[in-house]
């Protein structure tokens, strides 16, 4: 049986909407204070609106992995959201490790 996906719960689309009219990424703490479906959509949104600003659709999921490890979204639900294509998946998950070295207590 082929399983029909559903559309999106609204507050998946509250979160892009934010994210794609924000002039930056909210910090860790701030964005703590929604829930894990807006803070993938604010993602989504976000990359999205800089893939647009830069004319370059690898900036989408160079920042969505830059956020995901930021907020600490799983990349599989951040891919989902995003809806990008599979050979961007590589680029997302190694902008995500690169982040999540910076940020690695030295």
């Amino acid at each position: 049986m082929t399983r029909i996906p559903q559309a999106p719960p609204p507050i998946v689309e509250l979160g892009f909407a934010a994210g794609a009219n924000a002039p930056e990424a909210p910090d860790k703490t701030e964005m703590s204070k929604f829930k894990e479906a807006y803070a993938l959509g604010f993602v989504a949104g976000f990359s999205t609106a800089e893939s647009v600003r830069r004319m370059n659709r690898m900036a989408a999921a160079a920042t969505a992995g830059t956020l995901a490890a930021r907020y600490g979204l799983p990349v599989d639900d951040v891919l989902r959201v995003l809806a990008l294509p599979p050979e961007f998946g590589d680029a997302l998950r190694a902008a995500c490790d690169a982040e999540n070295r910076a940020r690695a207590p030295k």
